[in-house]
């Protein structure tokens, strides 16, 4: 007898979210909530038009045995949102998987995990890529996948994330605008953030560190990058803008990138505003390569290894009220021409100014202090103005064969008023240098001042200084006297004149009656005036026949007409400047008297 012995297999199936998925490709079309478990998928998970899937606590294992061959789709119409879970492989942990969230869909991600999605930098291959509009994505930890966020679109929210060892970049925009990226935590990648075409984004207070690049915008304009720390060493850039323009890079810490510059601009870059950054630490602190017209502007600077602030090729760029202490090259131009540094502070720094085949560029109201080697340092060709700026002038150096200058100008700030201390518009100011030709010749305003100058002192190449002062100063009016001085220009000056009128007083005198009869009475009017300076003093005087003098007033009769003959009226003024003027005239006293016909 034979016994035939059968066993028969059978596998049990566990299905997952209250039945609603088992094995296979899972198709979501309608509103499904899982929670608190582990689920294995062993398809491609779709949410397509009209599904809602939520996923609150938990594990979605994407069980592909080949990069790709698995992953997550949000399709139009549809909406994902995870929180609390955590998304990574299955059982074959070198398959990588796809999570893409389609244009139209909804998405939202937060305190959750995501690994191992992602293999290659092509699209539809890069990780969580989002592609519809105002998604929220917070609060996640992405690691390990190849690009850890990747957004296609627009006003998506990506806040408080932990994206850190990915393989390619960290956090891409790609022709994505009104998007924010804010506080999140970003490291260990190829690239931290990086903006390509992307526009009308705000990159605030995220933390950049050991990235090969930390955070860069490409083509994109009108960002604002507040309040973010990145600290090296980034390999290639700390922040990178190429091409693009309208940027706001403001109170960011870069610090410890000692191979690359803390903040970059190239590549006709222009209209970026950096402003009040500390840069500290870094192969250089801020450099513009090829870039126009943007402001750099209260940032603070130190400890940089080749230069604080270089620019190389750049022009119309204004480098203002910078602090650079313990630098190499505080401030380097080469080939630059007509940018502006104004009000900067330098201390102690090995070479204060660089400059390099470049001209006619403006260093203002500047401070250079303490420097280690050369305040100024000099090679090659172009002329270069040092204006109200202060520095060792013993402290230039010129390389050999250069054949540029410096000139050194301070401001003159001149005002006029008169001996009471009136504003005295339309006067005349003339300066001549020392070889006595004419700067300037102008008339003062109506407050007194001519407008500000700029003043050469000396202007200095290779083969020394010549100097333009002492300045000869003319300062006239008609009806003044003439102030003529000497000026020695070595810093900038305020200088007051006040000029003295040299007309005398115009004189009124007059009486009532050329002749008047003994005893009588005789009116005398008189006045002065002075159109400059006013009348310091005046005096009416009467000389009787007699030869006796006696004061009298102005505009008043005079009675003491007892003697006969001629009277003498003398009147005089002196104005406040000293001038003197005098006028007289007579009147005659008679006895005159008819006694019944007989004239005594």
């Amino acid at each position: 007898m034979v016994g035939i012995l059968l066993i028969i297999s059978t596998s049990i199936v566990f299905a997952a979210c209250g039945g609603e998925y088992s094995s296979g490709d899972w198709d979501v079309t309608s509103s499904v909530s899982c929670s608190d478990e582990t689920i294995t998928l062993d398809g491609n998970l779709s949410i397509h038009d009209g599904g809602n899937l939520i996923f609150d606590n938990i594990t979605l294992e994407v069980n592909g045995n080949t990069d790709g061959i698995y992953g997550i789709n949000v399709l139009s119409g549809g909406n994902l949102s995870v929180q609390n879970s955590n998304i990574t492989n299955g059982n074959t942990v070198a398959a990588e998987f796809f999570f893409i969230v389609y244009d139209g869909s909804n998405f939202n991600m937060s305190s959750s995990y995501l690994s191992e999605c992602g293999w290659s930098g092509t699209q539809g291959k890069r990780g969580l890529e989002i592609n519809t509009n105002d998604s929220y994505v917070n609060a996640n930890n992405f690691t390990n996948n190849f690009d850890g966020i990747y957004i296609y679109s627009d006003k998506n929210t990506i806040s408080g994330n932990n994206v850190t060892h990915n393989n390619g970049k960290c956090i891409i925009l790609d022709d994505a605008h009104n998007n924010t990226i804010s506080n999140n935590t970003i490291g260990y990648c190829n690239e931290g953030i990086h903006l390509i075409a992307s526009n009308e984004n705000i990159i605030f207070n995220n933390t950049i560190t050991k990235c090969d690049e930390g955070l860069q915008l490409e083509y994109s304009n009108n960002t604002l990058i507040l309040y973010n720390t990145l600290i090296g060493p980034n390999v290639v850039q700390g922040i990178w803008i190429s091409s693009s323009k309208n940027n706001n890079i403001i109170r960011n810490t870069i610090i410890d990138n000692t191979n690359i510059p803390g903040i970059q601009l190239d590549s006709n870059s222009y209209n970026n505003l950096i402003y009040d950054n500390s840069v500290i630490n870094n192969d250089v602190g801020i450099y513009l390569d090829s870039s126009y017209e943007n402001m750099i502007f209260g940032n603070n600077l130190s400890l940089n290894l080749v230069a604080g602030i270089k620019l190389s090729s750049s022009y119309n760029n204004s480098i203002h009220n910078n602090t650079l202490t313990h630098e190499v090259d505080a401030i380097s131009l080469t080939s630059c021409d007509n940018n502006t540094l104004n009000n900067n502070e330098i201390d102690n720094s090995s070479r204060a100014v660089f400059l390099r085949d470049s001209d006619n560029n403006y260093i203002t109201d500047s401070n250079i202090t303490n420097g280690r080697s050369y305040d100024i340092y000099l090679r090659g060709t172009g002329d270069n103005i040092f204006l109200n700026s202060t520095f060792n002038k013993s402290s230039i150096e010129f390389y050999a064969g250069s054949t540029g200058s410096i000139t050194v100008k301070w401001y003159l700030d001149l005002y006029v008023n008169d001996t009471l201390g009136n504003n005295m518009s339309s006067t005349n100011v003339s300066l001549w240098d020392v070889t006595t030709n004419l700067i300037f010749s102008e008339l003062t305003d109506s407050t007194g001042w001519i407008n500000k100058k700029n003043i050469t002192e000396y202007v200095e190449s290779i083969s020394g200084k010549t100097y333009h002062t002492n300045y000869t100063i003319n300062v006239t009016k008609i009806g003044y006297d003439t102030d003529s001085s000497s000026l020695n220009i070595t810093k900038s000056i305020i200088k007051i004149v006040t000029l003295s009128d040299t007309t005398a007083p115009t004189l009124s005198l007059s009486l009532s009656d050329s002749s008047i009869k003994k005893s009588g009475s005789i009116l005398i009017s008189c006045s002065a005036t002075d159109s400059q300076s006013g009348i310091s003093s005046n005096s009416l005087t009467i000389t009787k026949p007699s030869g006796e003098s006696v004061s009298h007033n102005c505009n008043s009769y005079f009675t003491d007409t007892i003697s006969t003959g001629t009277y003498t009226v003398t009147y005089s003024a002196t104005d406040i400047d000293g001038n003197y003027a005098t006028r007289s005239t007579t009147f005659s006293v008679t006895s005159s008297t008819d006694y019944g016909g007989v004239l005594l």
